[in-house]
C-alpha cells in the first residue's frame, strides 16, 4: 500500500495526532508565535484542495493540525483575560460580597461543603456593586442548608483567592484541575451566616437549566431515605457521580483491589446503559412486524439510546470523564447507524480529537490518559481473546463448559489487557498498582456493574412515579454493593495485593508501550521469532518493578538537596553520592484530613524514580516536623530512623515509632559530634544532640544537624531559639555553611544576629508556608546586614541544591524574577 493511501485510510489518526503533538509542544513554548505559519498553511491547504492535489491536501492538514494544537495549548494555560471575569477583579486584601447562582449539586464530606457559584454582581467593603461572571468554588465547614438547591441566588461574603499548591514537583495540580473545570477562584466561608438566599424564584428556561441539578439532589435524596452508610456513598457515586460522602477507607479499600474506577462514571457505566437500553428499545420495535418492514430496527434503537445517555450524562454532572463517556458512545452509535464497517481505531481517534477540542487540557488529566490507554489496549487485545476462545470452543464438546470458560476467559483478559494497559500511566500518576486487580475486577464489576447499577437504572427512572418501589429497588441494589465493599476488604487481607511504586520516566514509559508492538505484529515475521517478542514486554514489566536509577545509584558522584514546599513545617530530601538517600523530618501545619507524607513528600521522592530511603532523621519532636512520615515508614523502604530522643508524650510520636517497629526499621538516637553516612568527601553529621530533661520546649531537644560535600555545606538547626543558638557559638561548633535553613522556620525568637554572624551562610532557606509572618522582618533585615540571600519556599517552590567538587548550584521551581 502506498503511503498516500496510508494517509488517506488512518488520516483522522493522524490528524489527532498531529493535534496532540501541538498541545504538547505548547507547553514547552507557551508565548510561541505561530498565527502567521497558520494562516500561510490553511492558505496552501486551500489552494492544493482547490486545485484537487488531494494527497498534498491531507499532508498539509497534518501541520496545520498541529498550529492549531499549539494554539489551543497555549490558550489554555492563560487564565481568562475578560475585564469583568471574577479572577481579573481579585484582591487579596479585601472580603468580597458575591451574589451569584449556585451552579452544581453541592458536595458533602462530612467535615467540608464545596459548592460552585456563577456570580452575576459582586463588591468590596470600599467599592459598589459592579457585574461579573465566571465560576468561583467555595469550602465551608459546615453542611449548606437544604434550601441552597442548584439554581438558587445567594449572596457569599469571603476571601477570594487564586487556587493553591505545594510547589513540590510530584503533588496534586490543583489548579490545573480547577481550570480544567474553567475554576479560577477560590474562596472560604467562615460562617453559614455569610450564605443567604436572596432570590428564591427562577423563570422557565432557568428551571429547564437546572433541571438535571434539582434531579440528581432529588435521587440522592432518595438513596439516602432507603439506604444509609456505604452502600448509600457508593449508589451516589454511581448514579450522580457525587463521590464526596464515600469513607476515606472504603475508597482505600477499592484502590488496593485496583477497582476505584468503578465508583467514578466512565464509559464502562455508559456502555452497560447503552447496552440495557440498546436491548430494551430494539425488543420493544420487533414486537411489531409494521415496523420491522419500514424502518431499520436495530438503527433506530441505536438512535433511540443518544437521549437517555445525555440525560444520565446530565444528571451524572456532565464533567469531564463523563462527557468524555457520552462522547464516545454517540460517536459508536453514529457509526453504527451509518451502515459502514469501521476500524475502532479512528473512532477512538474522533473522541479524543473532539474532547481536545474542547478543552486542549484533558490531555494532561490522569482520567483521559488512563480512559484512552485502557480502551486502546482492549482494542488491541480483543482479536487475541477471540483466538483462544475459537480454541476453547474446538476443545470442548457441552454448551455450558464452552458459555462459562469463555466468558471467565474473556472477562480475565479484558481486566488484564486493561491493566498492562495503564501499568505505567497508573504508577506515573498515582505511584501504585493493585497484584489483585484482575481477579478483583471478576468479582467486583459483575456485582456493582451488572447488579447494583442496572437496578439503579431502573430505580432512578421510577422514582417519580412509584416512590415505594424505587426505594424497594434501592434496597436491593444496595446488597451488591455490600457484597462488593466485603469483597475488596477480602482482598485487602491478602499480603502486598497493592504496592508503591517509583514512577517511571516519560521516555520509559513510550518505550513500555513500543515493546508490545512486536507481539501484536508477529503475524508478519517468522515464527522462530514470535516467543522472542515476549521479551520486550517482560523487560519493560520488569523495569516498572525495579526502575534503572536503582540500579545506577551507586554511580552518583554528586549531592542533591531539595527543601521541599510543605507549607509550614519542614521536609529535605538529600542524595548523596553513591546513591545514600536520606530525609531530614518531614512535616507540617495541616488538617487531620491531608497527609502531607502521602500527598506531597512521596510523590516528589516516587517522581525521581526512588523507592528506597536509607535514614530518616528528625530533628526534634514536633508535629511540623513529623506528621508526613508515618506514611512514608509504610510504603517505602527505610533502614534507620535517627531521633533526638524516644521518650515523648504525644499521639502522633507514639504512632510513628510503633510504626517504625512494625515495618523493622532500626530506631537510634545518636550523641552529639555522630557521623550518620559518609561517602568520600561527603557527609551528614550530628554536630549536637540537644535533649536535655530540663529543656522548656520541645523545640531545644533537637538534633544539629551539618552537611557537607568537598568545601560546601549545609546547616539544618531544626527549630532551636536564641538562647540555644547561643550556647552552640559559645560551645565551638563548626557551624560555618553556605546554606541555613532557617531556625524555626524563620521566626524572630531564633536566628540571632550572634548565630546568623557565626553561620555566615551565602543564603537562608526558610521553610514557612502562609502561617503567620515568616520570615519575620527582624530576621530579614538581619540577612540584609550580613549580605544573606534569603529564599523562602513559599514564593520559590522547592529549592534544589546540587553540589559537585566542592561548586554548588540552586534551582528554584518558581521563578524569582
Amino acid at each position: 500500500m502506498s503511503p498516500s493511501r496510508i494517509l488517506r485510510s488512518h488520516l483522522i489518526v493522524a490528524i489527532t495526532l498531529s493535534y496532540i503533538s501541538g498541545i504538547v509542544i505548547s507547553h514547552g513554548f507557551p508565548q510561541y508565535d505561530h498565527h502567521s505559519l497558520t494562516l500561510i498553511t490553511f492558505a496552501l491547504l486551500l489552494l492544493f484542495s482547490a486545485c484537487r492535489r488531494i494527497t498534498a491536501a491531507h499532508l498539509l492538514l497534518l501541520p496545520l493540525f498541529l498550529q492549531i494544537g499549539l494554539y489551543a495549548g497555549s490558550e489554555a494555560q492563560n487564565p481568562p483575560t475578560s475585564l469583568t471575569h471574577i479572577f481579573n477583579n481579585l484582591n487579596n486584601q479585601e472580603e468580597f460580597l458575591v451574589v451569584g447562582k449556585v451552579k452544581h449539586l453541592f458536595s458533602f464530606n462530612g467535615e467540608v461543603t464545596r459548592f460552585d457559584v456563577d456570580p452575576i454582581l459582586i463588591r468590596t467593603a470600599t467599592s459598589e456593586y459592579q457585574s461579573s461572571h465566571g465560576t468561583i468554588r467555595y469550602a465551608i465547614k459546615e453542611r449548606l442548608p437544604s434550601s441552597i438547591l442548584p439554581g438558587k441566588t445567594i449572596a457569599v461574603r469571603a476571601k477570594l483567592q487564586e487556587p493553591q499548591r505545594f510547589m513540590t514537583p510530584g503533588s496534586f495540580d490543583y489548579p490545573a484541575y480547577l481550570a480544567n473545570q474553567n475554576i479560577y477562584v477560590t474562596g472560604y466561608v467562615s460562617s453559614l451566616l455569610h450564605v443567604v438566599v436572596v432570590h428564591n424564584s427562577t423563570s422557565f428556561s432557568e428551571a429547564l437549566r437546572y433541571f438535571p441539578e434539582l434531579l440528581r439532589e432529588r435521587i440522592n435524596r432518595a438513596i439516602d431515605a432507603g439506604l444509609s452508610g456505604e452502600p448509600a456513598a457508593v449508589y451516589k457515586a454511581l448514579l450522580t457521580g457525587d463521590r464526596s460522602a464515600i469513607s476515606p477507607s472504603t475508597l482505600e479499600l477499592f484502590k488496593n483491589a485496583g477497582v476505584l474506577h468503578i465508583l467514578a462514571i466512565s464509559g464502562m457505566h455508559m456502555s452497560l446503559l447503552g447496552v440495557f437500553l440498546f436491548t430494551i428499545f430494539f425488543w420493544l420495535l420487533r414486537r411489531s412486524e409494521w415496523l420491522i418492514f419500514r424502518i431499520n430496527t436495530k438503527k433506530t434503537a441505536a438512535i433511540l439510546c443518544i437521549a437517555p445517555l445525555l440525560f444520565y450524562a446530565l444528571i451524572a454532572g456532565a464533567k469531564a470523564p463523563v462527557l468524555r463517556s457520552f462522547i464516545m458512545s454517540l460517536i459508536v452509535i453514529l457509526a453504527i447507524c451509518s451502515g459502514k464497517k469501521h476500524s475502532f481505531v479512528p473512532l477512538i481517534s474522533c473522541a479524543a480529537l473532539f474532547l481536545l477540542i474542547l478543552s486542549p487540557g484533558y490531555l494532561f488529566s490522569p482520567s483521559f490518559q488512563l480512559t484512552f490507554s485502557a480502551v486502546m489496549a482492549i482494542a488491541a487485545a480483543v482479536p487475541l481473546i477471540f483466538k483462544i476462545n475459537g480454541r476453547i470452543k474446538d476443545a470442548l464438546t457441552r454448551k455450558w463448559p464452552i458459555t462459562a470458560v469463555t466468558w471467565v476467559v474473556a472477562a480475565m483478559g479484558i481486566s488484564l489487557a486493561a491493566t498492562l494497559g495503564t501499568a505505567p500511566l497508573l504508577i506515573y500518576h498515582f505511584n501504585r498498582i493493585s497484584l489483585v486487580g484482575v481477579a478483583a475486577n471478576l468479582i467486583i464489576e459483575p456485582l456493582i456493574c451488572l447488579w447494583s447499577l442496572n437496578i439503579g437504572f431502573i430505580a432512578s427512572a421510577v422514582l417519580f412515579i412509584f416512590p415505594m418501589a424505587a426505594d424497594f429497588l434501592f434496597d436491593i441494589g444496595g446488597i451488591g454493593i455490600s457484597l462488593a465493599v466485603s469483597a475488596t476488604s477480602l482482598f485487602k487481607a491478602i499480603p502486598n495485593s497493592s504496592i508503591y511504586l517509583p514512577a517511571p520516566s516519560i521516555l520509559y514509559i513510550y518505550l513500555y508501550y513500543l515493546s508490545f508492538l512486536p507481539f501484536f505484529l508477529k503475524e508478519h515475521y517468522p515464527a522462530r521469532y514470535h516467543l522472542p517478542s515476549l521479551l520486550l514486554p517482560a523487560v519493560a514489566l520488569l523495569f516498572l518493578a525495579w526502575p534503572p536509577g536503582e540500579v545506577t545509584k551507586s554511580l552518583t558522584k554528586e549531592s542533591t538537596i531539595a527543601y521541599l514546599d510543605v507549607g509550614h513545617g519542614s521536609c529535605t530530601f538529600i542524595e548523596m553520592p553513591g546513591g545514600r538517600r536520606l530525609l531530614i523530618d518531614g512535616g507540617a501545619i495541616s488538617s487531620p484530613a491531608f497527609n502531607i507524607g502521602e500527598r506531597v513528600i512521596a510523590p516528589y521522592i516516587f517522581r525521581r524514580g526512588i523507592g528506597r530511603i536509607d535514614d530518616i532523621v528528625i530533628t526534634h519532636p514536633d508535629s511540623d516536623h513529623y506528621n508526613g512520615l508515618i506514611f512514608i515508614l509504610r510504603h517505602f523502604k527505610v533502614k534507620t530512623l535517627w531521633l533526638s530522643q524516644k521518650d515523648y508524650d504525644a499521639e502522633g510520636w507514639n504512632r510513628l515509632l510503633l510504626t517504625a517497629a512494625e515495618k523493622n526499621v532500626t530506631v537510634k538516637i545518636p550523641l552529639s559530634n555522630t557521623i550518620l553516612h559518609q561517602n568520600g568527601d561527603a557527609s551528614l553529621t550530628v554536630l549536637t544532640n540537644t535533649s536535655t530533661p530540663s529543656a522548656i520546649t520541645s523545640n531545644d531537644n533537637g538534633l544539629v544537624l551539618k552537611y557537607r560535600h568537598g568545601s560546601f555545606s549545609a546547616l539544618f538547626p531544626g527549630d532551636i531559639s536564641a538562647k540555644m543558638e547561643e550556647h552552640l557559638v559559645t560551645d565551638q561548633l563548626d557551624l560555618k555553611a553556605n546554606l541555613l535553613l532557617a531556625t524555626h522556620h524563620g521566626s524572630s525568637t531564633s536566628n540571632s544576629e550572634l548565630f546568623v554572624d557565626k553561620v555566615r551562610p551565602d543564603v537562608m532557606v526558610v521553610s514557612s508556608g502562609n502561617h503567620g509572618t515568616f520570615p519575620a522582618p527582624s530576621v530579614l533585615e538581619r540577612c540584609r546586614r550580613h549580605h544573606v540571600a534569603v529564599l523562602p519556599i513559599k514564593t520559590a517552590g522547592t529549592v534544589t541544591v546540587t553540589t559537585k567538587k566542592g561548586e554548588y548550584h540552586i534551582d528554584t521551581l518558581l521563578s524569582l524574577d
